[in-house]
């Protein structure tokens, strides 16, 4: 039996990737308890792992970050949001992150310890940096969206530019990684001070670097064909595929459910559980667009009422969750804002997407999506129903976007990440040590 923690900041977005690697580490046997906000208790418990929160700045409500750091409403999407982001909602815990796997390290400090952290996760790197404290045997960060490390290769994570190796295109690269660099230097200096206060002595990379580069290696939730080629990817990441929620079978479905077996075609629409306090961004936009179309549109709403959505057209149907593992098997596009996770969820089952998303991370992975062939971007988190309607018509008669889903979702196939995981994760334990 190996002793693991995981640990990861309090969104939906970045438990539900690891909660199937917590059920299947603790179905194989392994001791796990898994750090995270008090929000998110439940989630955790379900998987049969321990639940150890989070406290102070660390314990907060990912669905409700736009209410709790509003100076995120008045920024523009993208590097400038993102700045933000680092400062407000990612460096600031780190403190109370590091305090509190230090406090489950504790409680068996001389049995050794995998520590299995999603990357936006910072409360490592003080230890991994040579802070005082208990070292875990191995520590493993995990990708939960397209990987924000520099190359030469590709511009910089937050702007949603496409790749280019070329001459010019590598001039391009450094020119922005420069300027996107001096934009997130208050964050960065934020963290290496937050380091410092933690006891660290140690040099810290670039931010999004750290990220993927301060973790003893980094398992890529993902494929190669979802990220830009990079010459210099760092040698610590490996790609082991996305570790598959179970079917919830035991989830009860809509009584109209009928409607989705038995339609001609079903479009999905879906604005994630954190960008979703405004419908009019998408959801409608995709109601008014396919209203009295030959189609049955579904709506689900990451948990808010579905009478926010209003009187709705006969051909339309809402509930406010429906596993994707039950609906995407049935579905011809899915209509999404760019959430990683639903992306690949989607992908991996040849569905393929119409993106609008600009806020987080959203910009780069709606970018990689079109770039595989599967999707269309319209690069804005307000399309009009008029885009949406072309959009959609574009992916159902234009067989190109379900070849290239279908291509992935056999990429996919060729992965077992929790298998690969739990085997790292066993080879890997080895006596924690204290660090002086």
């Amino acid at each position: 039996m190996t002793r693991v923690i995981m640990a990861a900041i309090p969104f939906p977005g970045h438990v539900n990737p690891l909660r199937p690697i917590a059920a299947h580490l603790v179905a194989e046997g392994h001791d796990v308890t898994f750090v995270t906000g008090t929000n998110l208790r439940d989630a955790v418990l379900s998987t049969g792992a321990a639940f150890h929160p989070l406290q102070g700045q660390a314990d907060y409500d990912g669905p409700e970050v736009y209410q709790s750091v509003p100076e995120l409403t008045r920024v523009a999407p993208g590097v400038e949001q993102i700045a933000v982001y680092l400062t407000e909602v990612l460096a600031k815990p780190m403190r109370e992150q590091h305090e509190a796997v230090q406090e489950v390290l504790a409680q068996q400090p001389d049995t050794p310890t995998i520590v299995l952290h999603e990357m936006y996760f910072n409360g490592l790197w003080p230890i991994q940096l040579g802070a005082p404290g208990i070292r875990p045997a191995e520590v493993i960060g995990l990708g939960v969206t397209v990987l924000p490390v520099y190359s030469a290769d590709t511009p910089p994570f937050g702007l949603g530019l496409l790749p280019d190796a070329s001459p010019a295109g590598r001039e391009r690269n450094a020119r922005l990684n420069a300027e996107v660099r001096a934009a997130y230097a208050p964050a960065q200096r934020l963290a290496e001070q937050l380091v410092r206060d933690c006891g660290g002595t140690g040099t810290l990379p670039s931010y999004f670097d750290a990220q993927v580069v301060v973790a003893d290696r980094f398992l890529h939730l993902s494929i190669p064909s979802m990220e830009y080629p990079r010459s210099d990817l760092p040698a610590s990441v490996r790609f082991v595929g996305v570790p598959w929620e179970a079917d919830h079978q035991d989830v009860p479905l809509p009584d109209w459910w009928n409607e989705v077996l038995e339609a001609g075609q079903v479009v999905l629409v879906s604005q994630g559980t954190v960008s979703n306090a405004d419908f009019s961004e998408l959801v409608l936009p995709t109601i008014e667009a396919l209203a009295g179309q030959d189609c049955l549109v579904v709506a689900t709403t990451g948990g808010r009422p579905v009478s926010d959505l209003g009187v709705l057209p006969a051909n339309v149907r809402a509930a406010e969750y429906i596993p994707y593992t039950r609906l995407l098997p049935h579905v011809d596009v899915f209509i999404s804002n760019g959430g990683f996770g639903g992306m690949q969820m989607a992908l991996s089952r040849g569905v393929p997407l119409v993106l609008a998303g600009e806020t987080e991370e959203k910009k780069d992975s709606t970018a990689h999506a079109a770039w595989t062939g599967a999707a269309v971007n319209l690069a804005t988190s307000r399309p009009s129903a008029a885009a949406v309607g072309r959009a959609v018509h574009a992916v159902l008669h234009d067989d190109s976007y379900r070849l290239a889903a279908r291509r992935l979702q056999a990429e996919y196939a060729e992965y077992d990440a929790l298998r690969s995981i739990t085997d790292i994760v066993e080879a890997a334990a080895e006596p924690s040590v204290v660090a002086r």
